[in-house]
């Protein structure tokens, strides 16, 4: 259902206040997945999971892909986050 875009999460720009529509914190990524298909207050397209030293994730959900923002932040030094979008859904 999701591509795994690697090492990056949705790079903040022009429509930062509306990036993410809902944070939930401590689930994996396969939770982080499910509560994306299951989200009813937006359609989800994309969801960003943050790792912590701590072994505590961040899962971010948004109703935007890369494309229709200024692609994705990349940290390839310090890698703690993963973007992923649905199969088959753009702009």
């Amino acid at each position: 259902m999701f591509i795994n875009y690697g090492m990056g999460v949705l790079r903040p720009g022009r429509t930062d206040a509306g990036l993410y529509g809902r944070t939930v914190d401590g689930v994996s990524v396969t939770v982080c997945a499910e509560l994306c298909l299951n989200e009813s207050s937006f359609y989800c397209l994309s969801f960003d999971v943050v790792f912590s030293s701590s072994d505590v994730t961040q899962c971010r959900l948004s109703q935007l892909v890369a494309a229709n923002v200024d692609g994705l932040v990349v940290d390839t030094v310090h890698p703690q986050h993963n973007h992923y979008e649905r199969i088959g859904q753009s702009l």
